[in-house]
């Protein structure tokens, strides 16, 4: 029995020597698919080897061309023996094509659509197709993949924009869109989104490999998970969102006002001084300060989160001042805050993020 002469959807074996044509027989069946409207999508050609895999694709367009230019090689593409007869392997048949309705124009046609589609045409071998359908459902199977391979690169762009388009759509249907802008919202912490379908096009793309390692909502920003037990500071403030307490920062201010004036009687240095202090300590959200402006603020005042600390000196362009006990204190609880700020716009941009 041969594919060729074997109903579409019909599963059959095929025993034949090494010759025999079971590759022509092959390439004829699929050929016989496409001229019927099968779209190269649909169509799934497997093998053992690469070499092999590459031939059946070559076939097919051999088939196609010789339909196309070569009047018998039409005819027994289409089953049809050159006195007009139908061939015996074909005999009851469905699968076979009529010569007036399948003309070579219709063959040449046929061959340049899938020479354009032909990245469509999933002909491989039995590992790539597996891979390749891991790939497609590693979210589902929980495995970790950063790239996961499921379509043509060319065209993953445009599928995942009209994916995010429907998925929307279907939102903004169910009366569920303004959720979804809060939580991305919460995400850039409150800094311009600009286009929400970049912006979850590009989340996607940053992290998906954290969802798959991690698909459980428990797991993302959930404080419990992060510091089980007691764990966590008796400081951490995780329930508000005020930032330093103004009377904590207008004590550390006053020590830093004892900074030396230079010889001239300028306090140009101590303005810079108490200047960068307030850069830090008065932003509402942690996502307006510079890095390099909380690394020197944290590097400066990070010591004061030692609690058995009595004196801390502040050291700026050679000139020193030193906070007290009390000051000292006042900059831990500062520090304190500005750190529960920063846990708490993480913690609420993780869970934006799984949510999104």
């Amino acid at each position: 029995m041969n594919p060729a002469s074997t109903p579409p959807g019909l599963n059959f074996a095929i025993l034949a020597s090494a010759g025999t044509g079971k590759t022509y027989q092959l390439s004829v069946r699929l050929a016989r698919l496409l001229m019927l409207g099968k779209s190269p999508g649909e169509i799934i050609a497997l093998t053992f080897t690469r070499a092999a895999a590459g031939e059946f694709y070559l076939r097919v367009l051999q088939r196609l061309k010789e339909a196309a230019t070569d009047e018998a090689k039409r005819l027994a593409i289409c089953g049809v023996h050159p006195a007009g007869e139908p061939s015996p392997v074909d005999q009851d048949n469905p699968l076979v094509l009529d010569p007036a309705r399948h003309p070579p124009a219709a063959f040449a046609a046929k061959l340049r659509e899938l020479v354009q589609t032909s990245d469509r045409l999933l002909l491989g071998t039995l590992d790539s197709f597996f891979v390749r359908l891991v790939n497609q459902f590693a979210l589902e199977l929980g495995l970790e993949t950063s790239r996961p391979v499921t379509v043509p690169e060319q065209e993953a762009p445009a599928l995942a924009e009209g994916a995010m388009r429907t998925m929307l759509a279907e939102l903004e249907a169910a009366g569920q869109l303004d959720q979804l802008g809060g939580q991305l919202n919460d995400y850039v912490d409150g800094q311009a989104a600009g286009n929400p379908t970049e912006t979850l096009l590009e989340l996607v793309r940053s992290h998906h490999e954290f969802l798959t390692l991690a698909r459980e909502e428990s797991t993302w920003g959930d404080p419990d998970a992060i510091w089980p037990g007691a764990s966590r500071p008796a400081w951490l403030n995780l329930d508000e969102r005020a930032g330093p307490e103004p009377a904590d920062v207008a004590r550390v201010i006053a020590a830093l006002s004892r900074y030396p004036l230079t010889k001239g009687g300028e306090s140009t240095k101590r303005d810079q001084l108490v200047g960068q202090f307030e850069d830090v300590v008065r932003v509402q959200r942690i996502a307006e300060l510079e890095s390099a402006k909380l690394e020197a603020f944290l590097e400066r005042f990070g010591p004061a989160l030692d609690e058995t600390r009595t004196q801390l000196e502040i050291s700026y362009y050679r000139q020193d001042v030193t906070l007290d006990e009390a000051e000292v204190a006042a900059a831990r609880r500062v520090v304190q805050a500005l750190t529960s700020m920063a846990v708490r716009t993480a913690v609420r941009r993780t869970k934006a993020l799984h949510a999104c």
